[in-house]
């Protein structure tokens, strides 16, 4: 379950990450027990998607571009990670590509933790910032 600590540490984390030089989940996401996004995934029409890919890509983070539709890349790149284990994966796409990645998410033990819109430039269609982690255990 989702404190209200972490839910507004993260929402602070994934609201300024776009005018941060630093990757999405920066110190303070580490406080409460979430680590660095190994992958992000990102709309590669829209500029502010690409200006925090490039952020990301310099931390190491593995990039995944999308242009509007997420089906080509799903069974080539992502499904075949997500089977070997769930994954923290942060992205800024569209509300649908969002929609369909948490849709695919829930059959790989991972759920949204956080989603923000962002103020459109440029595009037709506004940008969501997002967060899936992995599901916590069931416990017995």
């Amino acid at each position: 379950m989702i404190d209200r600590r972490e839910f507004v540490t993260t929402g602070l984390l994934l609201a300024g990450a776009s005018t941060l030089s630093t990757p999405v989940l920066a110190s303070p996401a580490a406080d409460i027990g979430i680590p660095n996004p190994e992958l992000f995934i990102y709309d590669s029409r829209y500029p502010q998607a690409r200006e925090l890919a490039k952020t990301m890509g310099a931390a190491g983070v593995k990039l995944i571009a999308i242009e509007g539709d997420f089906t080509p890349v799903w069974s080539a790149t992502v499904q075949p990670l997500w089977k070997q284990r769930p994954m923290v994966v942060a992205g800024m796409t569209t509300e649908r590509a969002l929609f369909v990645l948490q849709t695919l998410a829930a059959d790989y033990r991972m759920k949204l933790f956080q989603s923000h819109v962002m103020e459109l430039v440029g595009g037709s269609e506004p940008l969501h910032q997002w967060l899936l982690v992995p599901r916590a255990p069931k416990q017995q």
